[in-house]
């Protein structure tokens, strides 16, 4: 309950109860980690905002390894990376062993808020030299 109060130009008052309802139809937000990988890290930070202050999930679906040659054609890698939660709004991708430079890490993710809300969003990183 909220006390609503108005008062007009010749100084009367009146006020009156009300009770407000706040409904969070927002999904939340997921935001990739850089876009490029150095070799010499094992993870990349993929973080999840939520707007009305709450403590969002984040969950990894799948995991894709490749790399595209100039030919363009998709060269399938082996993928060893697992998603860790780190924290309610933060999640780390782990390599278990480095992958090569020029490899495309792409990430499938679910977000889900304290309101029911979900957001999927699909990261990908590409490992660099550095």
């Amino acid at each position: 309950m909220v006390t609503l109060r108005v008062t007009d130009p010749d100084g009367a008052t009146d006020s009156c109860r009300a009770l407000v309802t706040v409904r969070d139809e927002e999904p939340p937000v997921i935001v990739c980690g850089p876009p490029g990988i150095p070799h010499n890290l094992l993870w990349s930070d993929i973080t999840v905002t939520e707007n009305c202050g709450g403590f969002p999930t984040l969950e990894a679906s799948a995991f894709e390894c490749f790399q595209i040659k100039k030919s363009g054609k998709r060269i399938e890698q082996r993928c060893s990376a697992v998603f860790h939660p780190v924290a309610a709004f933060l999640g780390r991708v782990s390599f278990l062993r480095r992958p090569h430079v020029g490899t495309r890490v792409r990430t499938a993710l679910t977000a889900r808020d304290d309101a029911g809300n979900e957001s999927s969003k699909s990261c990908e990183a590409v490992v660099t030299k550095k």
